[in-house]
């Protein structure tokens, strides 16, 4: 018998993208599923169209942050296997059968497939580039933890979620770094769909695009993170991560903000790894994305010179 996957999806304000994500659920052709929808504080219509659709189990929160509506739905979810889906994202139809099918045949704890990045403003469907593997065992996991994609699609196993204790830390943003991460840590083996069926939608509130001062929360994750696995273990993760959005601060538009990130993030590094210069995953890197990701001068002058030039 086909065990019950729980789709997890927290919606916030997303009435434009909802009907499109929801029915590209209800079009799966794995039936044996439940829709679990944590209205979570919305200001639009939201709600009503939840309303609509009487085959998925709708919950309302006041508005308490992503991170309390993915816990409160893991506590609702009956199902054995979990999957967590953004309300203005959407899906292949397919996607939930091969993660399943995928996941039980190599009797992984852990199933991910690709993605597409979407982009609203000119309707371009681009490919993300992504570490490709068929399944990774525990040794493998750990040396190749920094080429893991941590935001692609994933079927998670409920049972480990809840015996070890893995939430959404709550009032954070990037919550979902640190609970994949530690999700993998408590994993044995991965497997990996080698297809595209999620599509993921980017605009301008998208978290890729949308820079405030949350944005240096990535310090706390990255400090939750680093208690979890040896500084040998996480070391290519986390200049990984604090380069990527180094790099990121492009979409800053306060300078003052822009450039206290950038300092805080080469002054992590530089206390926490020593030699992170040269770590593997930077020795990967094109040459004039390593030069300009070492320095933190080249960073500022790149992230400033595109502000400039993507001014409005």
């Amino acid at each position: 018998m086909e065990k019950k996957v729980s789709i997890i999806i927290p919606v916030h304000n997303s009435s434009k993208y909802l009907k499109k994500c929801i029915d590209s659920v209800l079009k799966q052709t794995y039936k044996n599923i439940e829709v679990i929808c944590i209205e979570n504080g919305s200001k639009d219509n939201s709600l009503e169209i939840l309303k609509q659709y009487k085959t998925i189990k709708t919950y309302s929160l006041k508005e308490s942050g992503i991170s309390l509506a993915r816990n409160y739905g893991i506590k609702k979810a009956k199902g054995e296997y979990l999957y967590f889906l953004d309300s203005d994202d959407y899906i292949e139809k397919t996607l939930i059968e091969k993660l399943v099918k995928k996941l039980e045949k190599d009797k992984s704890d852990l199933c991910y497939a690709k993605y597409y990045s979407v982009y609203e403003d000119n309707k371009k469907l681009e490919k993300t580039d992504m570490y490709t593997f068929d399944t990774l065992d525990k040794k493998e996991i750990i040396n190749n933890l920094h080429n893991i994609n941590l935001g692609a699609p994933k079927l998670y196993k409920k049972d480990i979620i809840i015996k070890k204790d893995i939430t959404f830390p709550i009032e954070t943003k990037y919550e979902d770094v640190y609970f994949v991460l530690k999700y993998i840590h408590s994993s044995n083996k991965i497997s990996m769909v080698n297809e595209y069926l999620y599509y993921y939608l980017i605009h301008n509130n998208s978290e890729t695009t949308t820079m405030d001062k949350k944005v240096f929360d990535i310090f706390k994750i990255v400090k939750l993170c680093e208690k979890i696995y040896s500084k040998k273990e996480i070391e290519n993760t986390v200049v990984k991560l604090l380069t990527i959005y180094n790099i990121r601060q492009r979409y800053q538009k306060n300078s003052g903000l822009r450039n206290k990130f950038i300092d805080e993030s080469f002054s992590h590094l530089n206390k926490n790894y020593q030699n992170w210069k040269k770590c593997k995953y930077l020795k990967k890197r094109n040459k004039l994305k390593k030069i300009i990701e070492k320095s933190k001068l080249l960073t500022k002058i790149y992230c400033h010179l595109y502000c400039k030039t993507h001014e409005k």
